[in-house]
């Protein structure tokens, strides 16, 4: 049985949500709202990777000391199929709450381009700031927006510890 369960810190009230068995590959908050993002992958043929993911947001309302759902929506984001993403394994929101960045796993397990899509779906734009043969997103990296959203921070190289890039997509505002 899948499922999240969100707690209050402050009063210890839960929600679980159901999942309904799917794999979830990245969960965010909002850092502008009570808002948790998660995305859940459509599988493809064994070994080929993901073909879309289900992207949801779930906005809370603690009224009364009681955590609550207030709404929920969702959309499907349809992958390049001419890629083989295995997994979209890190998500951050921007701080305007309206772009979602994500950290996919491609070509192979080493290979991680970033992906960005608008908060009410769209069409998926895939980053990869290395040319070919350079180094690239690190797939155990993580991924993080600038504090004025113009950019996603990513860690870039072959092995941990090497350096962080800040790609500024000229798709961004």
């Amino acid at each position: 049985d899948e499922s999240v369960i969100v707690v209050d810190p402050t009063t210890g009230s839960r929600v679980t949500i159901d999942t309904a068995g799917a794999n979830v590959h990245a969960l965010a908050w909002s850092p502008d709202a009570p808002v948790l993002w998660w995305a859940a992958g459509h599988a493809g043929i064994f070994g080929r990777g993901i073909e879309g993911a289900d992207i949801h947001a779930i906005r809370f309302d603690a009224t009364g000391g009681t955590l609550r759902i207030a709404e929920e929506r969702s959309f499907t984001l349809d992958l390049d199929p001419q890629r083989t993403v295995r997994g979209l394994d890190a998500m951050a929101v921007s701080p305007d709450g309206r772009t979602l960045a994500f950290r996919a796993r491609t070509e192979g397990w080493l290979r991680s381009d970033v992906v960005l899509v608008e908060d009410a779906g769209g069409d998926a734009t895939f980053i990869n700031p290395a040319p070919p043969g350079e180094p690239w997103i690190a797939a155990w990296s993580g991924i993080r927006w600038t504090p004025d959203g113009t950019g996603v921070v990513v860690e870039v190289g072959e092995a941990a510890g090497t350096d962080a890039a800040i790609i500024r997509p000229s798709i961004l505002p």
